[in-house]
């Protein structure tokens, strides 16, 4: 059985039927640092389980991606992971 996640609550959190939401945290909390472990845990809306997406944004087919232009628009273009208006970062709030 494969894991399922939603971005919800400035995390992860399992799809899986339980009766407590379940996130990715880190062991040891915000303050652990490198080389921590990650655990699920239960959801607790503390930072050591919110996370960034960092990266292109890809369409469907992998082939094409967002690009901020210039003007502040975005243009959906040919994938190039050198292009670094191509890269974005997300940051998920509750």
């Amino acid at each position: 059985m494969s894991q399922k996640w939603n971005d919800s609550r400035g995390g992860f959190v399992s799809q899986v039927a339980t009766s407590k939401a379940r996130c990715i945290a880190l062991q040891g909390g915000a303050s652990a640092g490198a080389n921590a472990n990650l655990v699920v845990a239960d959801c607790t809306d503390t930072p050591d389980q919110m996370w960034a997406l960092r990266g292109p944004i890809e369409s469907v087919d992998d082939l094409l991606c967002l690009k901020h232009a210039g003007d502040g628009s975005l243009k959906l273009v040919s994938c190039d992971t050198t292009e670094s208006s191509q890269n974005f970062t997300f940051w998920m709030n509750r």
